[in-house]
């Protein structure tokens, strides 16, 4: 069974990114604590019932995620996962989880699974949402501002820049006009990977 959740809980939030602990700040004030550090190297004596990771295992080493989850977890503690993984080993997400990666780890760490679930049917729309604030809004204000400053700069610069930086220019839009359009693609994103949330207990 899940955990029962009680009416007062103490909520210890984790980032290493220093915008997001100006945002739970503002935001929740001392409602909750914000540690600015990395899951891996985060240090406490406290150890907690639950440990929640939206989208952010991912990121984490691999070797470093189940031991660490272990350390700072209570006896009988709960690890919930909401993340996608690539079904195989492609350059598509290619800084994402593969299945296999992740289950070879989670079969040393002595997790427990409590629950799977497959949400991808579910999430795929947000990604038709991106994709079309990025085709209609993102993209467009990119190339407004990139030639609003090729408007305003001399051309010889212009020209010196485009052949100086022409390397890192062709990188750039390659990313805008073919790699970020692929990850808003949502029968794409299907065919790659899956998303789970996954409940796993400290045993």
């Amino acid at each position: 069974m899940p955990p029962c959740i009680p009416d007062v809980i103490g909520v210890t939030a984790l980032s290493p990114d220093g915008y997001l602990a100006d945002v739970v700040a503002k935001r929740l004030g001392n409602r909750a604590a914000f540690v600015l550090s990395k899951f891996e190297v985060f240090e406490t004596l406290q150890k907690y019932e639950l440990i929640i990771m939206s989208e952010s295992c991912q990121y984490m080493s691999h070797h470093l995620l189940f031991p660490k989850a272990r350390e700072l977890l209570a006896d009988g503690g709960y690890l919930l996962i909401s993340d996608y993984f690539r079904k195989a080993e492609t350059s598509y997400y290619e800084s994402v989880w593969t299945e296999s990666d992740f289950s070879l780890e989670l079969g040393k760490s002595n997790f427990q699974i409590v629950s799977c679930d497959d949400i991808t049917d579910e999430t795929l729309p947000t990604l038709d949402v991106g994709k079309e604030i990025y085709a209609t809004i993102i993209l467009p204000t990119i190339e407004l501002v990139r030639d609003l400053l090729i408007h305003l700069i001399p051309g010889f610069i212009v020209r010196a820049g485009r052949f100086c930086f022409r390397k890192q220019l062709a990188l750039a839009a390659d990313f805008l006009y073919t790699k970020q359009p692929k990850q808003f693609d949502s029968s794409r994103f299907k065919e790659h990977l899956n998303y789970r949330v996954l409940l796993l207990k400290k045993c």
